[in-house]
């Protein structure tokens, strides 16, 4: 309370504050509560204000939630009717919360009709196996949807085969090797002695021609002839010398 008025003093209000608790910041879960002034106080009043306290500390009501159902699983025959199922995930109730009415699985029936055999796309073609004289491109393909339940099955072939590049290759000529000297055609005053060799592979298809030549000839026995002296025939005897008598012819 404030203090009386003192007559003959100056009038000063010593009244204190007038304070209260503000509402708490959750109503469960534990909050918090701060005063607040709803009368200031005098010019020369106190106001002194207590710090935050906690307030509804006990816990919140949950209820229980479900979650959003999941996918459905695989029929259970892969043929004619059979089952399928799904579950779902709830969130637990506490603190006095509903719980969850309901079931946390479903099921339904199901019918897998017979499915056809179905391709995928081709791929593009391969480089070419050859680069002339017939080579093959090949492209290839796999089966996208497997036939099942008595569908039809695919038909073809996993790979597509192209010719390409059918041309004749150039082939260039090939020599065999060159043959021994053959014996010399005289054995003294030079001869000659000769070599060949053969062609083993024609050019073809604009491949290169064989070089010349196929024959090849060499000097040998160069060295003179040796010649004996040989005598010619006796000429015819002259006349004799004397006409009678000995005489020489």
């Amino acid at each position: 309370m404030a203090a009386p008025w003192t007559p003959g003093y100056p009038f000063c209000d010593r009244s204190p504050c007038l304070w209260k608790w503000d509402q708490c910041s959750r109503s469960c879960g534990g909050g918090i509560q701060r005063p607040t002034i709803i009368k200031p106080s005098g010019s020369c009043g106190t106001c002194y204000l207590p710090q935050v306290r906690s307030c509804n500390w006990f816990c919140c009501p949950r209820h229980c939630m479900w979650a959003s159902w999941g996918a459905w699983s695989s029929c259970s025959t892969t043929c004619g009717w059979g089952k399928r199922t799904r579950s779902r995930g709830f969130v637990t109730a506490r603190c006095g919360g509903l719980s969850c009415y309901g079931s946390s699985l479903s099921s339904e029936f199901c019918h897998s009709d017979p499915v056809d055999c179905v391709w995928g796309p081709w791929s593009s073609f391969g480089m070419c196996s050859q680069q002339c004289g017939g080579g093959t491109r090949v492209r290839v393909r796999s089966i996208k949807t497997e036939a099942s339940c008595g569908g039809q099955s695919c038909i073809g072939s996993t790979s597509d085969f192209l010719s390409c590049n059918t041309g004749c290759c150039p082939v260039d000529c090939k020599l065999g090797p060159w043959s021994s000297f053959d014996s010399c055609s005289a054995t003294c005053d030079g001869g000659l002695q000769t070599r060949s060799r053969a062609i083993q592979t024609t050019s073809s298809c604009g491949g290169s021609i064989c070089p010349e030549p196929l024959n090849e000839s060499r000097e040998c026995n160069t060295q003179c002839c040796a010649v004996n002296c040989v005598w010619g025939g006796w000429q015819e005897w002259s006349g004799c010398t004397k006409t009678c008598n000995s005489g020489m012819k």
